[in-house]
C-alpha cells in the first residue's frame, strides 16, 4: 500500500530537522540554521519560537562581530529533556540518565554474571525510579527509557528472541513486563545497533551517513546505519555479524551453526584462552594490564582475531560499500588499538582491487558505555532526528 504525506507529516519532520541543526552547531543563528537545512528563515523562525515555547531550545547571547544587528545564537535547552538508558548484558546491567545536550547526569553499574529474567526486572525498575527522583532532573520532561539488549530481538512485539549464551531469557516479553512498573515510552534495541546509534549521536559516527559499527560484548554484535538512519532489515536483526559462518565445519556455536566468527573472534574465546592460563577475567577492562604485559595468550587472541575479523569486514565492504566500519564496545582502547592493526594487515590482502574507495576502519569514541548511550539516545532520536539525510548536504 503507497502512504501519502500530510501537513501535519511535513511540520514534525521540520521541526525535527531545525532541531537537529541546532543540536550539532550549536550555538547556531536562525539564519545559520535556514541556510543549513534550506527551510526559509521565516519558516525557521516559527519553528523556533514553538521549541522556545515548549522549554526544547533556549536562546543565547547575541554574536557579536559582524555588520549590523548581531543575531541571537541558539542551543538546546539541556533542562528541556531527559532520556533514560538501560543496558543489558551477559555480565552487567548498567543505567544512566542523560540531558537533552548529551550530559550524562546520573549513571549506575552493577557487574553481574548472566542476570536472571526476575533479579533483573527489580533492578531495572529500581534504576528508573532512582533516575526520575534524582537531583536535579525534572521528572515530567523524562521523554522515555530506551533498553539496549543483547539480540536478537523483536522491538515491535517487545520481545528478546533466544540471546546466544543468555539462559532463561528465551521469548521474555521485556517491553510488556517491564513496563508493567512505570508509565514511560519504553524502546528496546539489540546492544549493537544502540551502540552504533550512540557512536552516531555523540561520536565519531556525526561525521558520516552510512556505517557499520562492530560491537564487542561477550558476543560480536554489529549495527548498521545506512543514509544516516539505523537500518533494522526486515524483521530488525540486521547485522549478526558474529554469526557469519568463517570456517566450514568449523566450532559450533550456542546459536545452532558452526565455524561462526564470533567463536574465534569473540571476548568469550579470549576469556577461555586466558582460563587455560590459569587467568579469570570479572571485567574487560583488566585486559589492559595484560595487553601492556603483551600477555601470549592475549597476543595469540589478537592474531586469530584479526585474521578472522577481516574476513567479516570484507565480506560487509563487498556487499554494503559502508563508509567506515567502526569497533568498538566492551574493549580497552588500547587492545582495540592493537586489534584494528591486526585486521588491517589481513583487509589489504583479502580486498577487491579495483575499488573506488574501500570503508576506512576506524576505532569507535565510545567505549564501555557506547550500548547504554545509544539507549538513552532511542527516546531523543524519536522525538527529534530527522528521517533523511537532508543535514549532509554537500558544502553547506
Amino acid at each position: 500500500m503507497l502512504s501519502g504525506t500530510n501537513l501535519e507529516h511535513a511540520r514534525l519532520h521540520n521541526r525535527r530537522v531545525v532541531l537537529e541543526a541546532i543540536r550539532l552547531h550549536a550555538p547556531i543563528s536562525r539564519a545559520d540554521v535556514a541556510r543549513k537545512t534550506g527551510l526559509t528563515l521565516q519558516a525557521v523562525s516559527n519553528i523556533v519560537t514553538e521549541l522556545t515555547e515548549l522549554g526544547i531550545v533556549q536562546a543565547l547571547g547575541k554574536k557579536h562581530g559582524g555588520r549590523g544587528q548581531p543575531p541571537v545564537e541558539l542551543q538546546l535547552d539541556p533542562n528541556g529533556a531527559y532520556s533514560i538508558g538501560l543496558h543489558l548484558d551477559r555480565d552487567h546491567v548498567m543505567g544512566l540518565i542523560m540531558d537533552l545536550q548529551g550530559k550524562v547526569r546520573h549513571k549506575v553499574v552493577h557487574e553481574i554474571k548472566f542476570p536472571q529474567p526476575e533479579p533483573t526486572l527489580r533492578l531495572l525498575t529500581e534504576m528508573v525510579q532512582q533516575f526520575r527522583t534524582a537531583e536535579g532532573i525534572r521528572p515530567e520532561r523524562i521523554w522515555g527509557v530506551g533498553v539496549a539488549l543483547p539480540g536478537p530481538v523483536d522491538a515491535d512485539r517487545g520481545l528478546l528472541l533466544s540471546p546466544a549464551n543468555f539462559p532463561g531469557w528465551d521469548g521474555f516479553a521485556f517491553r510488556e513486563e517491564l513496563g508493567k512498573h512505570f508509565q514511560l515510552p519504553l524502546f528496546l534495541e539489540n546492544d549493537a545497533t544502540s551502540a552504533a546509534i550512540g557512536e552516531r549521536w555523540y561520536g565519531a559516527g556525526r561525521e558520516h551517513q552510512d556505517f557499520f559499527y562492530i560491537y564487542f560484548g561477550v558476543g560480536i554484535g554489529g549495527g548498521m546505519l545506512l543514509a544516516n538512519q539505523p537500518y533494522g532489515g526486515g524483521w530488525g536483526n540486521t547485522g549478526e555479524i558474529g554469526h557469519i559462518p568463517v570456517e566450514l565445519d568449523g566450532l559450533p556455536c550456542s546459536c545452532g551453526g558452526k565455524g561462526c566468527l564470533e567463536r574465534y573472534a569473540g571476548l568469550g574465546v579470549l576469556y577461555d584462552m586466558l582460563e587455560q592460563e590459569g587467568i579469570t577475567i570479572t571485567h574487560p577492562g583488566e585486559l589492559q594490564a595484560l595487553h601492556q604485559q603483551n600477555h601470549p595468550a592475549l597476543q595469540k587472541w589478537l592474531k586469530q582475531a584479526g585474521q578472522y575479523l577481516a574476513m567479516g569486514i570484507v565480506t560487509l565492504e563487498n556487499l554494503m560499500n559502508p563508509e567506515v566500519v567502526f569497533l568498538g564496545g566492551r574493549l580497552p582502547d588500547v587492545v582495540l588499538e592493537s586489534l584494528l592493526q591486526e585486521i588491517r594487515v589481513h583487509t589489504e590482502q583479502r580486498r577487491m582491487t579495483g575499488m573506488v574507495r574501500h570503508s576506512e576502519l576506524k576505532q569507535a569514541a565510545l567505549s564501555f558505555e557506547a550500548a547504554c548511550y545509544g539507549a538513552a539516545s532511542l527516546p531523543l532520536f524519536s522525538g527529534v532526528s530527522p528521517t533523511t539525510g537532508v543535514l549532509f548536504k554537500g558544502g553547506q
